[in-house]
């Protein structure tokens, strides 16, 4: 894959899952990670990748990071860092319903003949 191509498709995802690159790339994903999971999402049967799989993934993976944040308050105003966990899960399940059927071959070993 050209490079040109690669480069659209890391900032689809970045569009997808709000990671912006500003000029101090300051993003919580590098374009490597990014990359891996696309890679993820290689479908060889149809020569494409699922964008909505990957950013499913790097969702789940930013929320993991997240798992630690609180809630406080302080001085009367309250911050709730709990709701960025939440709101990247809930993105992650809407994209992973958007991601195509992966498929799997089941070999029984309690059958003969497997």
């Amino acid at each position: 894959m050209d490079e040109q191509t690669k480069a659209t498709l890391i900032s689809k995802i970045r569009l997808m899952i709000s990671d912006p690159v500003d000029a101090t790339r300051n993003s919580h994903f590098s374009d490597e990670q990014i990359w891996d999971q696309i890679e993820a999402g290689y479908d060889a049967e149809t020569d494409d990748y699922d964008l909505f799989l990957a950013a499913a993934l790097l969702l789940e993976i930013w929320a993991a990071s997240l798992a630690c944040a609180y809630d406080i308050v302080v001085e009367g105003q309250s911050l709730h860092r709990s709701q960025l966990l939440q709101a990247k899960l809930t993105l992650a399940q809407t994209y992973r319903r958007q991601a195509r059927p992966r498929r799997a071959t089941l070999v029984r070993s309690d059958m003969e003949g497997s």
